[in-house]
């Protein structure tokens, strides 16, 4: 009788890519059978892309339980969706998010500001980045730098500024400027942060819009 690993073994070879990137994804898989799918660069046809990929390498280098020597094959990787799905990865290597940093693709420096994981030193270097996407990854991760998200709060792209508005580790100064903004949708963001001081908040109780009315007076109400 087929063991559950021989089944995987099996399902690895199988013609269809979405079958392997299944099998990729599954953190059961043998060490040796993700190596091994490492190496597979048969290419499936994205049907919401309209464009083809490497769909089993993509799962293989998301996948946190991958061998490390994969990992660092997959980094170098052409296809800038293999190499996005690296910087995914929670498992990624400091030197290999440090990397991708500067990475030609935004979409590759996109999933590194995302990824929990990403230090602090990279997160600043990103808040600079010339990509919306990016800086607005960074505005949203918790472990950006008040430094970073202070300078966010200047940025002309009003979803950045609402993004750093609701993360938690906008500090008090932050916070303040932004509880001014001219966007409706910023100071909304203030009003419901859980970081934002009484203060702030019963300023925006008396906000000229009442869906930041609203929301300051039911986190008044909530303390």
């Amino acid at each position: 009788m087929k063991t559950n690993e021989d089944i995987l073994r099996a399902l690895a070879e199988d013609g269809e890519g979405f079958v392997r990137a299944s099998v990729a994804l599954n953190e059961s898989e043998p060490p040796d059978v993700l190596d091994g799918l490492a190496w597979n660069a048969m290419m499936d046809f994205d049907y919401t892309l309209s464009k083809n990929r490497y769909i089993t390498q993509e799962t293989v280098a998301r996948n946190p339980k991958t061998p490390e020597d994969a990992i660092r094959l997959l980094a170098l990787h052409q296809g800038e969706h293999v190499r996005a799905a690296v910087a995914q990865n929670l498992q990624a290597l400091h030197d290999l998010l440090f990397m991708f940093r500067v990475d030609l693709s935004w979409v590759v420096r996109q999933e590194v500001a995302k990824n929990s994981k990403t230090s602090v030193e990279i997160l600043d270097w990103l808040a600079n980045d010339r990509i919306q996407d990016v800086r607005g990854s960074v505005a949203l991760n918790p472990r950006s730098s008040a430094e970073s998200l202070r300078g966010l709060v200047m940025d002309r792209d009003v979803d950045i500024r609402v993004r750093v508005a609701q993360n938690p580790s906008a500090d008090e100064e932050t916070l303040e400027v932004l509880s001014q903004d001219w966007s409706w949708k910023v100071r909304e963001k203030v009003a419901r942060n859980p970081s934002a001081l009484g203060e702030i908040v019963s300023k925006l109780v008396e906000d000229k819009d009442l869906s930041v009315r609203d929301a300051a007076k039911k986190v008044m109400k909530g303390r």
